[in-house]
């Protein structure tokens, strides 16, 4: 549709910002340009317009009678588009939380679309770290982290997403050669370097109370993943969030049944952030991401 009398945009803001200061001069700092290039946009104006909008004097100028009824109506009509553009525009906001690999994989990436279609403007950023118990010194710049562990941490709020447990894990071929706690005790246990005390604690003997003789450690938790998945060895897997492995037949439980652990899975979200709605639906999304993990995955008895 075209509309033949209809000033451009530009003249019309120019022409509200003369008038509102009464002054070219001013309108056009306002308006980061020259007084001559605003100076035009209104004599452009009102020759669209055929009418006088302003008088000129010796370096003032002062609206005509038509200039005062027009502006009336071009404030009124400047208000209305601005009010119908916020409205329609989709206001995004970048939410960046700190993380490691597996709960990127596991947990943050396949539930992105449920994030999406419930908050579609917030845009997420994933930060992963090797080590998540130095983040928060080395990055301020994240909003908020996903950790795991069982201890308070200073100038942070934080919201459960789910308890864990654990669970000997191995690759699908291993299995049927893992039939108690000795038979594991005899393989490589992998894990990561920030997670050996933890994940010593979770092979713990159940009978003589003895940990495994050989530890190899990664610099991540995935590394040590990738060892166990070409059958190296044995790992400890935290449950549900590892699940999705086991049903992807990546990875087999060892032993059942699962180990209980005093280990959760938190958002910590920092004490300063400007933006706790948009992290409370955050927190919502990932403890339903996290229930989801919690379908019961096959395991020996």
């Amino acid at each position: 549709m075209q509309y033949p009398n209809l000033p451009a945009l530009h003249l019309l803001v120019a022409f509200e910002a003369a008038a509102r200061w009464m002054s070219f001069k001013r309108a056009a700092q306002e308006l980061s340009v020259t007084p001559s290039a605003l100076s035009q946009r209104i004599v452009r104006l009102e020759q669209t317009m055929d009418t006088t909008l302003f008088e000129r004097g010796n370096r003032r100028i002062r609206l005509t009678a038509t200039g005062t009824a027009y502006l009336h109506e071009v404030r009124q009509a400047l208000a209305a588009l601005a009010s119908v553009s916020s409205r329609t525009a989709r206001r995004m906001t970048t939410v960046t939380l700190a993380m490691n690999g597996i709960v990127a994989h596991e947990l943050v990436i396949p539930s992105l679309p449920q994030l999406y279609h419930r908050n579609p403007d917030i845009e997420l950023c994933v930060r992963s770290r090797t080590s998540m118990k130095t983040f928060f010194a080395e990055d301020s710049s994240a909003d908020g982290g996903i950790r795991i562990g069982n201890e308070a941490w200073p100038g942070f709020a934080q919201h459960l997403i789910g308890r864990l447990s654990a669970a000997p894990l191995c690759a699908p071929a291993l299995q049927p050669r893992l039939r108690d706690w000795d038979d594991l005790h005899r393989h490589t246990l992998y894990c990561a370097r920030s997670r050996r005390a933890e994940t010593l604690e979770t092979f713990r003997h159940p009978a003589t109370g003895a940990y495994p003789g050989q530890v190899v450690m990664f610099e991540t938790l995935l590394e040590a993943v990738r060892a166990v998945e070409a059958g190296m060895g044995v790992m400890s897997g935290m449950m549900p969030l590892m699940n999705g492995l086991v049903r992807r037949g990546r990875l087999a439980v060892a032993l059942g049944p699962l180990r209980p652990t005093p280990e959760s899975v938190w958002l910590l979200v920092r004490a300063d952030c400007a933006m706790p709605m948009r992290l409370a639906a955050v927190a919502d999304w990932l403890a339903e991401s996290f229930e989801r993990l919690q379908a019961p995955v096959d395991a020996p008895a």
